[in-house]
């Protein structure tokens, strides 16, 4: 190879990159007191890029737009975080997810590893590999995603104990904020973790992967009418054309020195200057590039300059990625259980009864305590929104009891499982059957039963949530009996 000082010549074929001969033409009809030669001229460019390629400044904040754009698609989507307890759940997630990539950075050693914060959205973790073989930078990206996903499928399983609104807000938010970054598409996790293990083989594999990658993203973007997602997605097309140019530049240097090493400080000077001149191949600018430019060029042609992970390596960490996918998976079911799938409200009768449920409830059975003892119930349930549920339950007594005995056994009973606190207890009617209404209260939810007892039944109508709204208000209107009431026992 030639030594990238030496004089250029004009023929096609030589192996001094242009750029380099217009920085001569530049100095030498520039008004200078001392002519330089076009030699002194590329030494002093070299020197000044190798000072800061060797010695790079901090991070600049620029690459933070890709992640205010994300922020400004992903928070539309959640209904959860559109109040201050919402924003505040979206920041922390956002915060635990850069976390896991800044343990991932510190565990293997990135220079220059920071967190930016964002007020009001949350931070953004950075850091130069400086040598970091390929298969950590997958790892730095999965870092990211799985945390939260794991995170987030455990704190599911505390639901039941604590159905409070702004935790369910965080098991959604967790779950789907990084399952969309998982998603195998350029400039997000899962697609610089599958670019890192697979693609990164072949130069042409990894751009065609980049751009059906974006084009995937554009397409989403236009299915949910999500502008931001569409700029997103489209600054990775724009950068392709560069991203073409750095792999082309760096596959011809690893032809040249196959045993180049990934860290800048382990480089020869004969390898340091082959970078240098790669760096001003893939630029191909008009001008004079600063050497700050040059520098970070030079970092990431040597970043992709690097052998991928050994088959053994690829085949562990496509295992540990579709493990996150299966992690998932599960999460995602169990959330949508935990939710009870969208509002649309459903005129349902049986037991002599007719009411509105938001969505279709599910039948069961279980054994119930009565004045004579366990007695078979039967139960419709339902479940919105994730924390706001909707119960009618039939106890079959078997024979006639004392109305006011048997109320008080239930009400006692709803107390002891719920753990709440009698707030109100007052009379009620619906279609002539002369009922009870309880009010429950905890630190983090309401509940309102109604109990009515008819021959040798008691029917319990009973919502909960968070706080009362128009669904629970609704559900308690829609009840009414559709045959004659029996008569009422005494009560004696």
């Amino acid at each position: 190879m030639k030594n990238v000082c030496q004089l250029p010549d004009d023929s096609p074929s030589s192996a001094i990159p242009l750029v380099l001969r217009r920085w001569h033409n530049a100095a030498i009809m520039g008004p200078m007191s001392e002519p330089q030669t076009h030699s002194e001229f590329d030494e002093n460019m070299f020197q000044q890029a190798r000072q800061e390629f060797l010695t790079p400044k901090p991070l600049q904040t620029g690459s933070l737009v890709y992640l205010l754009l994300f922020l400004f698609f992903i928070v539309p989507q959640f209904d959860g975080l559109k109040s201050v307890p919402g924003i505040i759940v979206l920041v922390l997630v956002i915060l635990f997810h850069e976390v896991g990539h800044m343990i991932g950075m510190w565990a293997f050693r990135f220079q220059d590893v920071r967190m930016y914060f964002i007020p009001f959205f949350g931070a953004a973790a950075s850091g130069r590999p400086l040598g970091a073989a390929t298969w950590k930078h997958a790892l730095v990206s999965l870092l990211g995603p799985l945390p939260g996903i794991v995170v987030g499928l455990g704190a599911l399983f505390f639901l039941p104990w604590f159905p409070i609104r702004l935790l369910f807000t965080a098991i959604n938010t967790l779950l789907l904020l990084n399952v969309f970054n998982l998603l195998p598409f350029g400039g997000l996790d899962g697609g610089r973790f599958l670019q890192s293990v697979l693609f990164s083989r072949h130069r042409v594999l990894e751009v065609i992967f980049l751009a059906i990658g974006s084009a995937a993203l554009i397409l989403l973007a236009l299915n949910l009418n999500a502008p931001i997602l569409a700029i997103f997605s489209l600054l990775g097309l724009v950068g392709l054309p560069a991203r073409w140019r750095i792999l082309k530049a760096a596959s011809a240097l690893r032809h040249e020195h196959p045993h180049l090493e990934p860290n800048p400080t382990k480089l020869s000077d004969a390898e340091e200057r082959a970078v240098f001149a790669a760096a001003n191949t893939a630029l191909q600018a008009r001008g004079l590039p600063p050497p700050s430019i040059v520098a970070t060029t030079m970092h990431t042609i040597l970043d992709a300059a690097q052998r991928p992970p050994s088959v053994r390596a690829s085949l562990g960490l496509i295992m540990l990625y579709l493990a996150t996918w299966c992690v998932a998976l599960v999460g995602f079911i169990l959330l949508s259980v935990s939710t009870g799938g969208p509002v649309v409200w459903k005129v349902v009768e049986q037991d002599g009864w007719r009411a509105e449920f938001p969505a279709r409830p599910h039948a069961g059975e279980r054994q119930e305590h009565t004045p004579s003892g366990p007695r078979p119930a039967k139960m419709s349930r339902t479940v919105i929104n994730g924390v706001e549920r909707f119960t009618i339950e039939v106890i079959d007594g078997g024979k006639p009891f004392a109305t006011k005995e048997w109320i008080d056994t239930v009400r006692d009973r709803i107390i002891t499982e719920t753990g709440a606190k009698l707030s109100r207890e007052m009379p009620v009617t619906t279609a002539g059957m002369a009922g009870r209404e309880l009010v429950l209260t905890k630190n983090y939810r309401v509940w309102h039963s109604r109990l009515y007892v008819s021959g040798t039944k008691l029917y319990l109508i009973s919502a909960s949530a968070p706080e009362w709204g128009e669904n629970q208000s609704r559900f308690f209107d829609s009840f009414t009996f559709v045959s004659p009431p029996a008569p009422l026992p005494s009560s004696k």
